[in-house]
């Protein structure tokens, strides 16, 4: 049943996206579905009946037709789009956006920094305990970042995915997209540079300084600065963009 969906998916895709063809496209759908069914019921398998389906529906244009709908040029179809994503909820959207991204590389920082402290718990001293309560203490601060966010995220998106884009908006994001690459370019090399560095400062503790410990928990520290810089400015570099499934222009 998906592939009759997909199939009529993709005959949509360059119509205009108006409540009038959303509504033939539905009842297209609900026709080729009991089509379909009528099919099974007379013994064809699966295949044989979608094929059927496929075949006897014809084109979009011989669809189109048939409803007494025509399929706009690109210039046409400027005028046609509706509930298109305007200037403002792009500007909201990257707002949620940053708080994502922030919320999110600190989260991860929290989960370094929770590995960091919790080596210190072997160390046979009296409070050896305090290192495992910090530990527990960055997990849930870290999970409390990441959870609430994400959900807000999730929420924000929904509204935008599947909507198209007007062209004052898609403009937009190509300025926020050429003016943050700067950015996203210095911050995603210094965080891989860290995560790298995090390495030999292990050897460094543990061969010269015999702070094994320390190197470790040094190394968990440095690496969660650089995960933290490249997961923050990779989340808003691809969310400036804001590409969502099917977008389109609108005037």
């Amino acid at each position: 049943m998906n592939t009759i969906r997909n199939y009529l998916d993709s005959l949509f895709l360059n119509v205009p996206k108006t409540a009038e063809t959303q509504k033939a496209k539905k009842d297209l759908l609900s026709t080729m579905e009991d089509h379909y069914y009528e099919l099974i019921e007379e013994g064809k398998n699966e295949n044989e009946a979608i094929g059927t389906v496929i075949n006897e529906f014809g084109s979009i244009d011989e669809l189109l037709a048939e409803l007494e709908l025509e399929k706009k040029d690109s210039s046409e179809q400027d005028t046609e789009f509706f509930d298109a994503i305007d200037i403002e909820e792009a500007f909201d959207f990257w707002a949620t956006v940053r708080r994502f991204a922030f919320s999110v590389s600190s989260g991860i920082l929290l989960f370094c920094l929770a590995l960091s402290t919790v080596v210190f718990s072997d160390n046979g001293s009296i409070i050896a305990a305090l290192p495992i309560v910090f530990f527990f203490i960055f997990i849930a601060l870290g999970v409390g970042l990441i959870v609430p966010a994400g959900m807000k995220y999730s929420k924000t998106f929904e509204t935008l995915e599947d909507r198209p884009l007007t062209q004052e908006t898609q403009k937009e994001a190509r300025t926020q997209v050429k003016n943050y690459e700067k950015s996203f370019r210095s911050g995603l090399s210094l965080g891989i540079g860290l995560c790298i560095l995090a390495i030999p400062s292990i050897v460094f503790f543990s061969e010269f300084l015999h702070l094994d410990t320390v190197g470790v928990s040094t190394f968990f520290g440095i690496a969660g600065i650089g995960v933290f810089l490249i997961v923050y400015t990779s989340i808003i570099y691809n969310g400036l963009k804001l590409e969502t499934p099917k977008t389109r222009l609108k005037a």
